[in-house]
């Protein structure tokens, strides 16, 4: 014969009840249904900085980047390919002089790159998209957290600066119970590497998050109730 554990039995029995009676975690996906739908809402992106190729712009060269072919420094490869990809343009000026010719190049990111930049030197690289969710703990009676797995197909541009096609990683998220018993989206953290990638701006200098193996009672941001 079994025994049915009432959700108002004895002090002794509370942790079982506590673990039979509505305190149940979200499952993983309608944790990634409530990630997809808050990321499409922000409109989460990644970003990739251009700074290397940043003292190359807008400064009188005598280097004609479209032809040169040996002996080029990284930066330097990497604002020819900018041009091969029609994100930088060049102007070409000569000076005589004596009867010298004095030819220089002056280069300026081109409108379709320009449409990228949000805080230089950081372009938008593309959209966060969720792939799964993983390890849903339940932290308290209302409250859980949980893991996510993100990536990002690099548009022309990202691909060209970041040498890749597509970055991936690592999120956390966490989650409140409703007066309902329904589970929503309190906050997300997509964490970056840097450089060349970070996720929504681009400051001067950024400490890369951490984002433990399992989310704790800890992690969870402070102002939510």
């Amino acid at each position: 014969m079994r025994h049915k554990v009432s959700c108002s039995g004895a002090i002794v029995l509370l942790y079982i009840s506590f673990l039979g009676c509505g305190a149940r975690k979200p499952t993983s996906a309608l944790a990634k249904e409530l990630l997809d739908e808050r990321i499409r809402a922000d409109g989460k992106t990644i970003q990739v900085s251009y700074a290397s190729v940043v003292p190359l712009l807008s400064t009188a060269s005598r280097i004609d980047y479209a032809a040169a072919t040996d002996n080029l420094a990284p930066h330097e490869l990497l604002l020819k390919r900018l041009m091969e990809g029609k994100f930088v343009t060049s102007t070409k000026s000569t000076t005589t002089v004596r009867n010298v010719a004095n030819t220089q190049y002056v280069y300026e990111l081109a409108p379709a790159f320009k449409r990228l930049v949000t805080m230089a030197p950081g372009i938008v690289a593309g959209p966060v998209v969720v792939d799964a969710v993983s390890r849903v703990v339940l932290l308290s009676e209302t409250k859980a957290g949980a893991l996510f797995l993100w990536h990002v197909n690099l548009n022309p541009a990202a691909s060209i600066v970041s040498g890749q096609q597509q970055t991936s990683g690592r999120g956390a998220a966490w989650f409140l119970k409703q007066t309902d018993g329904t589970w929503s989206l309190a906050e997300y953290k997509i964490p970056w590497a840097y450089p060349p990638f970070c996720a929504d701006r681009c400051p001067p200098l950024l400490r890369v998050p951490v984002v433990a193996a399992t989310p704790s009672p800890g992690l969870l941001p402070r102002h939510l109730p």
